[in-house]
């Protein structure tokens, strides 16, 4: 479920991201165009097209090739390759990339063989992505710093309540994280 919602904020991202220099489909470098039409040239590509300007090094088709890995849209579902793509475009400072790469590495749902879940990574590219204006990421790696905050606190109540050999029960769970200064 967490993967199916991700996605879904992905691809609006993908027709929303901030301007910034890319690669057209022609391999000539211009300010990315958040135009639907754009979006909709790079989403369709016929795969092996889109795989050939990708090895050839273009910004726009490694990030689209590996966003379509990641979602299965058009070529295998494939999150090994969705990293692998959205990395090189995302080294290259592509904003929609580093934060789709963000997105890879804080799920930790997904196929077995494939264990990406690293939250330091995906602080980092969330924080690339920021940096650059991303918003979205931005508010992902806020919602990321608070996810840790909270686990660190129930850490905090799992080690008292250890020490004093009590259970913890969930209404000690609640309040702590409602109210940690009374613990």
């Amino acid at each position: 479920m967490k993967r199916i919602v991700a996605l879904i904020a992905v691809a609006v991202m993908a027709m929303t991201a901030a301007a910034q220099g890319h690669q057209n489909a022609k391999g000539s470098q211009v300010e990315q165009s958040t135009s639907l039409e754009n979006h909709k040239l790079w989403f369709n590509m016929p795969a092996s097209e889109l795989k050939a300007k990708a090895e050839q090094g273009v910004t726009d088709a490694q990030y689209y090739l590996g966003f379509r890995h990641m979602i299965g849209r058009g070529v295998e579902h494939d999150y090994s390759q969705a990293e692998y793509w959205l990395k090189k475009a995302a080294d290259k400072g592509d904003s929609r990339a580093q934060y789709e790469l963000g997105i890879i590495y804080a799920t930790d749902s997904g196929p077995v063989e494939f264990t990406a879940y690293d939250l330091e990574k995906a602080k980092y590219w969330y924080g690339k992505a920021a940096a650059q204006g991303y918003e979205a990421a931005a508010e992902a790696l806020k919602k990321l710093e608070k996810k840790e905050e909270r686990a660190k606190r129930m850490e905090g109540l799992k080690s008292v309540k250890k020490e004093t050999n009590d259970s913890i029960d969930l209404g000690d769970v609640l309040e702590y994280m409602e109210n940690p200064w009374l613990f």
